[in-house]
C-alpha cells in the first residue's frame, strides 16, 4: 500500500525544514563555501553590535541542530520541539532587523513547523500516553529508519561543524556526502511509488546544488537559473502524486 497524501505530505515537509536550516546555519559559519536557501549568510560586523552578532551565530548553532535531528527522521520529533520556538525567534528576528523578503519565507517556515508539531500532538493525543507531549517527542524513535546509516549521516555533520575552523571544500564534501546517504534511506522506505522517488531525487539535486552552489556557480553559466526550474518540475510530480491517490482511494471505495 503507498503511503498516504499526509504522510508524504509531511516527510517533505520535514525533509524541507531540515535542509533549510541545516545549510542556514552552516552557511552562516562558512558563507564562502555553504550555500544555502534562505536569510544573509554573514552579518557585517561594523554595521551591528556584538550581542547581535552573539545571537546570529547562536540562531546558526541551533539551525544546525535542529536541522540535523530533523533530517534524521529517527530523532525529527526533538528536532521539531528545537525548531519551534527558533523559527518564532527567526521571523522576529528578521523582521524587526529588516532582512527584506526573509520573513515572509520564515513565516511560511514557521507555519510547516507548526503544523508537523501539531499533527503529533494529534497523534500523541489518539494514543493516550502516560507521558508528557514533550518526553513523547523527545523519545519517539522512527525505527523504519536504519540505525546504523542515521547514526552515520548525523556523525557527518559533526566532524563538519568541528571542522569549521578549517575553512575548505571538505565542508561542502561532507555535506553533499550526508545528504548522500539520506537519499539511499529513502529510497528504502516502503510505499513509495515511482512519482515518490522522481519526487525525493529532484529534492536532493536541487539540495545538493544549493550546498554546493558556491563553486558550481563558477563553472556554469547561469547556474541558479537552471537549479530553480528543479522547482517547479519537483512541484508538478507532487502534485499529480496527489491527485493519483485521491483517485486510487477512490476507486478502491466505489
Amino acid at each position: 500500500m503507498p503511503l498516504s497524501n499526509r504522510n508524504i505530505v509531511s516527510l517533505f515537509f520535514r525533509l524541507i525544514l531540515g535542509f533549510v536550516y541545516l545549510s542556514a546555519g552552516f552557511s552562516k559559519f562558512a558563507p564562502d563555501y555553504i550555500g544555502n536557501v534562505i536569510g544573509p549568510s554573514k552579518l557585517p560586523d561594523d554595521l551591528f553590535p556584538i550581542e547581535v552578532l552573539y545571537l546570529f551565530y547562536t540562531m546558526a548553532f541551533l539551525q544546525i541542530l535542529a536541522g540535523t535531528l530533523i533530517l534524521s527522521l529517527r530523532y525529527a520529533g526533538a528536532g521539531l520541539l528545537v525548531l519551534l520556538p527558533l523559527t518564532t525567534s527567526i521571523f522576529i528576528f528578521t523582521l524587526v532587523a529588516g532582512f527584506g523578503a526573509t520573513p515572509i519565507i520564515n513565516v511560511i517556515l514557521l507555519g510547516i513547523t507548526i503544523l508537523e508539531v501539531y499533527k503529533e500532538y494529534v497523534i500523541f493525543s489518539k494514543h493516550g500516553l502516560d507521558q508528557s507531549f514533550i518526553s513523547y517527542m523527545l523519545r519517539k524513535n522512527e525505527d523504519q529508519y536504519p540505525k546504523k546509516i542515521v547514526h552515520i549521516i548525523v556523525l557527518l555533520i559533526i566532524l563538519n561543524f568541528i571542522s569549521l575552523p578549517f575553512q575548505y571544500i571538505h565542508l561542502t564534501i561532507l555535506l553533499s556526502a550526508a545528504l548522500c546517504l539520506l537519499t539511499v534511506i529513502l529510497m528504502q522506505l516502503n510505499g513509495l511509488i515511482i512519482l515518490d522517488r522522481l519526487s525525493i531525487i529532484i529534492f536532493m539535486l536541487f539540495s545538493l546544488s544549493v550546498i554546493n552552489g558556491i563553486w558550481l556557480k563558477e563553472l556554469v553559466p547561469n547556474f541558479f537559473y537552471k537549479v530553480l526550474v528543479l522547482i517547479p518540475i519537483g512541484t508538478i510530480i507532487g502534485l499529480l502524486r496527489l491527485v493519483w491517490y485521491r483517485y486510487i482511494i477512490k476507486k478502491q471505495l466505489s
